[in-house]
């Protein structure tokens, strides 16, 4: 099965552990069939059985192509930027930047924002976001508040928004789910919808 007939076969419901072990644990078969427990999700989560295939697609293309290669690597590019705008709602695929990394994509947001930005985030978000905010801070070249955790060691979108709305921010850097306790915050929306009537 590959990944569209996968996604295709998934309701729009909330994944079951049931559907995920029928449809989406056959495309991670290969590392799957070792006895590893491996419980990181991030640049170097599991790949898919296809990955070792897309790499050596991009490479074939190289030897028989050389410079020419950038067509094709280009409009898969596009197409990429296509598949995440539908999976994520977004309204153009000019909505979607790809870049290598999270904190590649936050360097270029902080250099892009003028003055020194106050910046606004949680004390959740993974090692190399944090870093990034740490060192800017550190050289003075942003202004960042933090938000701490409850006693049940999660967050609040609402304690997020209730900070902007003490303290304003040029930026909100938060995850959708923290990766060293999987928690999902919901009400990044509504942060979103805030943030976007009114300038912060």
């Amino acid at each position: 099965m590959n990944m569209t007939n996968a996604i295709a076969a998934l309701d729009d419901g909330p994944l079951q552990e049931e559907a995920i072990a029928e449809y989406v644990a056959p495309l991670f078969s290969r590392v799957l069939a070792t006895d590893r427990i491996y419980l990181a999700n991030h640049s170097l989560g599991r790949p898919l059985d296809r990955m070792a295939g897309d790499v050596g697609e991009a490479t074939a293309l190289w030897y028989s192509k050389l410079g020419d290669a950038w067509d094709e690597w280009l409009a898969e590019r596009e197409a990429f930027r296509s598949r995440i705008a539908r999976l994520i709602g977004a309204e153009r695929p000019d909505c979607i930047v790809p870049r290598t990394s999270a904190g590649q994509s936050l360097r270029a947001v902080l250099n892009a924002l003028p003055g020194r930005p106050r910046v606004l985030s949680t004390r959740g978000e993974f090692d190399s976001v944090d870093l990034i905010l740490k060192q800017y801070a550190a050289l003075g070249r942003i202004e960042v508040r933090w938000i701490e955790p409850d006693e049940r060691s999660e967050f609040s979108a609402g304690e997020l928004a209730r900070e902007v709305e003490r303290g304003g921010a040029d930026l909100v850097v938060v995850s959708l789910v923290m990766f060293m306790t999987g928690q999902l915050m919901g009400g990044l929306d509504h942060l979103a919808l805030q943030s976007d009537e009114r300038p912060l």
